[in-house]
């Protein structure tokens, strides 16, 4: 309970609040002047206040959180879906640089088996995706895709001649 008590002089103090009352004079009673402020002790078992927090303030707490989190975990989701759609974008840019030294090398593009060897796809990737690689009968064309294992994601591509979809996962 918080009660207002005017302090006007020390003597009104002292009876109200006797800790007060010592602290006042202690410094021989000056610079008590009440200029029309008001004084707040609160006051709880054995006078001396409450240490901790009211369960209305805890809940008022635990609100504002709640609602903030509500807010921002889906935009955090969908940001970490997209950084990790431009990852795998980034992956296919790395398969596709592997795919002509290859071809500089065999004559043809290789399939994602032979990509592999050299290159695995990242494990964070790897847990999203999985790598396709088609590759034209005679080997002078393939199509990199990274196909999602889950139904809520498209798949990112690129090809030989340099078609990249969908647009708004590259760099």
């Amino acid at each position: 309970m918080v009660e207002h008590l005017p302090l006007g002089s020390a003597t009104d103090v002292s009876a109200t609040c006797p800790i007060l009352h010592s602290v006042i004079t202690s410094k021989g009673g000056q610079g008590v002047t009440n200029y029309g402020w008001s004084y707040s002790i609160r006051r709880g078992r054995g006078g001396l206040g409450n240490a901790g927090f009211t369960l209305v303030e805890v809940l008022i707490v635990l609100a504002i959180v709640a609602i903030l989190s509500a807010i921002a975990l889906p935009s955090y989701s969908a940001h970490q879906q997209r950084a990790l759609a431009t990852e795998g974008a980034l992956a296919l840019l790395g398969y596709a640089s592997l795919q002509q030294r290859l071809r500089l090398s065999s004559g043809q593009y290789q399939t994602a088996d032979v990509l592999q060897k050299f290159r695995a796809l990242p494990k964070r990737l790897e847990e999203k995706y999985s790598l396709s690689v088609s590759v034209s009968s005679g080997g002078a064309y393939y199509l990199l895709s990274l196909l999602p294992n889950s139904a809520n994601a498209e798949p990112i591509t690129l090809d030989s001649v340099g078609r990249r979809a969908p647009a708004s996962v590259w760099p």
